[in-house]
């Protein structure tokens, strides 16, 4: 191997350092921007039953942005930006999937963030009765953007209580990150792990890009 190879490598790996950590400083400024905007943003309703619910038929498909033009409210453990949705009646079980998709600028994770979801079920009355923020979240990295991770939720008999479901974050997750190694076994490794440095990192954040979708399990014949 010639000096002048090693030479022009070396100058390629310091180059691409040299930018990661650029892309990891722009990104810290624009996540503490978020920040920034979500304490001035305005409240938007006096309860839950003064949102605008988004009504849903089966089968549904939506893909949208949550952050400054989306409705923010005081949650019990932080203000969040958020989307409701009204969910259909069901006289069969149906699949819920809730998806979240790295956003951000560039084409590096090093200049990426996203948003995790926590769902919240209201009943008939607009009453909390199940918030879940555990969600079974998988690497996925099906084709209406960059790569993200999705989570399925069975709605049977034990969910009939659940009216309307809302979409926001939490800031306990802020400490976390989504991960996931570009060139290796991608669904293989825990996704959602606490922060690091590592450059292929992406960590949670108040906006994001979010996928929601509803349809009926197909069973075999």
């Amino acid at each position: 191997m010639s000096m002048r190879y090693l030479l022009v490598a070396a100058c390629v790996l310091i180059a691409g350092l040299s930018g990661c950590a650029s892309n990891m400083v722009e990104r810290s400024k624009t996540l503490a921007s978020s920040a920034t905007d979500i304490e001035k943003a305005s409240i938007c309703c006096a309860g839950y039953a003064t949102f605008q619910f988004e009504k849903i038929t089966i089968p549904y498909e939506s893909k949208f942005d949550i952050g400054k033009t989306s409705p923010a409210f005081s949650f019990p453990n932080g203000k969040s930006y958020f989307r409701a949705f009204e969910l259909p009646q069901r006289s069969q079980p149906f699949i819920l999937e809730i998806e979240s998709r790295i956003a951000g600028g560039g084409f590096t994770t090093s200049s990426s963030w996203m948003f995790y979801p926590v769902l919240m079920f209201l009943d008939f009355q607009f009453k909390p009765v199940a918030t879940i923020r555990d969600l079974p979240f998988q690497f996925d990295s099906r084709g209406w953007g960059k790569y993200g991770m999705s989570a399925r939720i069975q709605m049977n008999g034990d969910t009939s209580q659940y009216k309307y479901v809302v979409v926001f974050t939490e800031p306990q997750f802020f400490s976390f990150a989504f991960k996931f190694r570009a060139f290796g076994a991608l669904g293989s490794m825990s996704i959602v792990a606490p922060q690091s440095d590592d450059t292929a990192a992406v960590p949670f954040s108040y906006e994001g890009r979010v996928g929601l979708s509803v349809f009926q399990e197909k069973t075999s014949p």
